[in-house]
């Protein structure tokens, strides 16, 4: 079963310039998740796919990374992260490579950890009736929406006032989608049929889109 990671890292930022080449300790932020799927050591290809030049040649300095240029219509804000991935299956197919799972790294999901790929590497492979993953992280938080200057609940038959008499619920994060290619193929989805959820931590669930973000990755890392 061949399995691929693939990173895309456009780029431009709609919420900071640049945001995938921004260095954070002298490391562009998404070259850490190059080094993390390299250290995962489970991957048998990795991929970076983007438009620019300046990813493209920093992704070439580490042996085991294939780079895909993106075309400008798959680099706009407005992209699709399918649009991207389907690219980057049809350059592999052309070379002969032709993989059965495929996971999304997302730059801006810097902090997942070595663990977290192996554990969705195992669901997948181990659950054959799985059609795709997808990383989430449990919060006990009560959540709403503001409308016209008013507050209404979620849920808000199932609110308990305190924490600990609350059920969690589970937020969707970024860290890491599974997909079984035989599905992506069929259906164009990245997510859907039978989804594994697997359960991160809050560090994990990190998602850069700020400088405040930044910030705070500056001083973890």
């Amino acid at each position: 079963m061949i399995k691929i990671a693939i990173i895309p890292a456009r780029g431009g930022s709609k919420s900071i310039k640049n945001k995938n080449i921004k260095k954070i300790k002298n490391i562009p932020l998404f070259v850490y998740s190059i080094r993390t799927a390299i250290k995962s050591n489970v991957f048998d290809y990795i991929i970076v796919s983007s438009d620019s030049k300046n990813i493209l040649n920093i992704s070439k300095k580490f042996k085991k990374i294939i780079c895909v240029k993106r075309p400008k219509k798959l680099s706009s804000d407005f992209a699709k992260t399918k649009d991207v991935i389907l690219h980057t299956l049809k350059f592999l197919n052309l070379r002969k490579i032709y993989p059965d799972l495929i996971y999304t790294l997302e730059p801006t999901s810097p902090l997942r950890s070595i663990s977290t790929i192996k554990k969705s590497i195992k669901a997948l492979t181990k659950n054959s009736i799985y059609d795709s993953l997808i990383s989430v992280v449990k919060t006990y938080s009560v959540f709403g929406q503001i409308y016209k200057n008013k507050y209404f609940r979620y849920f808000k038959k199932n609110i308990k006032r305190r924490r600990q008499d609350r059920k969690p619920i589970y937020k969707e994060t970024g860290t890491i989608w599974g997909t079984r290619v035989k599905y992506l193929q069929k259906n164009k989805k990245l997510i859907g049929g039978k989804i594994f959820p697997l359960i991160v931590s809050k560090e994990e669930d990190l998602d850069i889109n700020s400088y405040e973000d930044l910030s705070l990755f500056s001083k973890i890392v």
